[in-house]
């Protein structure tokens, strides 16, 4: 199922699960989401207590992943405005009148925006079980930094 949003954003969901968000004119991803996997998605008990189980990974490694999918995506370097270093959180299961948290193997990495700091400028986040990405967000896609594409055909939606 294909969508448009606004301006120079277009959209695709594939199977019902993987929903991308495109900047088309400078043709980067500006949104991914793994709608079975990530925790920005999922909110009910029974979708999360399957997920409680240790990492495979620890939380530099998920930093470590997350930096290379900036890379892989041509976000990063240079070509990053003035950002403050990573923070790392790993996700616990800790629902309400619960005597203990359990953690979940699942870390957001999130880039703050140095020129201001409540802003967070991406967030990608990983699951540490299956070493995979299941959320990526770019705030403020790089329209100042690369050239502008070709526009888009009219009418091909």
């Amino acid at each position: 199922m294909a969508y448009n949003g606004y301006g120079d954003v277009a959209g695709v969901r594939i199977s019902g699960r993987f929903q991308f968000v495109f900047d088309v004119r400078h043709h980067l991803i500006d949104t991914f989401t793994d709608r079975r996997y990530a925790m920005t998605v999922l909110w009910r008990a029974e979708s999360i207590k399957p997920l409680i189980q240790p990492s495979k990974i620890s939380k530099e490694q998920a930093l470590e992943m997350a930096c290379q999918c900036l890379t892989k995506l041509r976000y990063s370097g240079d070509k990053l405005p003035p950002l403050l270093p990573p923070r790392v959180h790993q996700w616990k299961w800790d629902p309400p009148g619960a005597t203990k948290t359990d953690p979940l193997p699942f870390f957001t990495v999130e880039w703050q925006w140095k020129k201001n700091p409540d802003v967070t400028y991406c967030r990608i986040e990983i699951d540490g079980f299956r070493q995979k990405l299941t959320d990526f967000n770019i705030m403020y896609p790089l329209r100042d930094i690369f050239p502008p594409g070709p526009p888009a055909p009219a009418g091909k939606e």
